[in-house]
């Protein structure tokens, strides 16, 4: 199980549901927002992928990637394969550097995760009714936010029925990053990947953990290998996490599978 190596011929599917809500507009020490912080890490990660996925000028379609956003809109805001996403790419100009950009930051509305979350559902259910997708590596679904959805039983129940869709190779997989500002959380203070629900501090922390999904070996050996400490039973889960901690997420939570061919 969690096995399968991504190919052209057997790709992956990865999904990032990306929170835009207003709070996303709360700032760190350097005066960037979450919501900037959130994207960079985000454009990050495809940078990585494509990387990944390139072979000389060709860029081999080994894994489709979906970013869904929601806050005051539930919309997607990018979904293809790695081909059609390298030719998709802006060119964001400051402070005289140019940065490659995909997603861009925005920050207004509620949390209506648990549309996104349905969406997600619907994605991935498509994407696994296909033939060529019935025995790949399972689909990831990440979730990027920073505070309580608007109806969190919602969220609750599909993401359960989320986990339950399965390729050959297993169930998909669903991490969650709670992220903060909060100059009081320092590194001490973050909780990363917890494997008991005894670990967490209030009902939003184990709402949090209740949904994510217990690592499989391949997420948390690639989980050590950027500095997690991880056991049997992590959840792929980080609360109170600085950016820098949400790159790590992202990348061992996505690049993991595409890394092992």
């Amino acid at each position: 199980m969690y096995s399968e190596l991504l190919s052209s011929h057997n790709p992956g599917f990865l999904v990032i549901l990306l929170d835009r809500s207003a709070s996303m507009g709360q700032k760190y020490s350097d005066g960037s927002t979450k919501a900037e912080k959130a994207a960079q890490a985000v454009n990050k990660l495809i940078e990585e992928m494509l990387v990944e996925c390139r072979e000389g000028l060709i860029f081999k379609d080994r894994c489709h990637l979906l970013v869904i956003g929601y806050g005051s809109k539930v919309e997607v805001l990018l979904n293809g394969l790695m081909s059609s996403i390298s030719k998709e790419k802006k060119v964001l100009a400051s402070n005289d550097e140019e940065e490659d950009m995909w997603i861009e930051p925005q920050n207004s509305g509620t949390t209506p995760m648990h549309e996104a979350f349905q969406k997600a559902y619907a994605f991935v259910e498509r994407w696994l009714e296909t033939e060529q997708h019935k025995n790949c590596f399972p689909p990831i679904v990440i979730n990027i936010t920073d505070g309580e959805p608007d109806q969190m039983d919602l969220v609750y129940e599909q993401a359960q029925e989320l986990k339950t869709l399965s390729s050959t190779d297993g169930n998909t997989i669903i991490l969650n990053a709670h992220i903060s500002t909060d100059s009081k959380n320092t590194e001490e203070k973050q909780n990363l990947l917890p494997s008991h629900s005894q670990q967490l501090s209030d009902d939003y922390e184990k709402f949090l953990f209740e949904i994510s999904s217990i690592l499989p070996e391949k997420l948390r050996n690639a989980a050590q290998k950027v500095n997690f400490l991880t056991e049997e039973n992590s959840r792929g889960v980080v609360f109170n996490a600085q950016p820098h901690t949400l790159v790590k997420l992202l990348n061992f939570g996505t690049l993991a599978p595409l890394k092992a061919r």
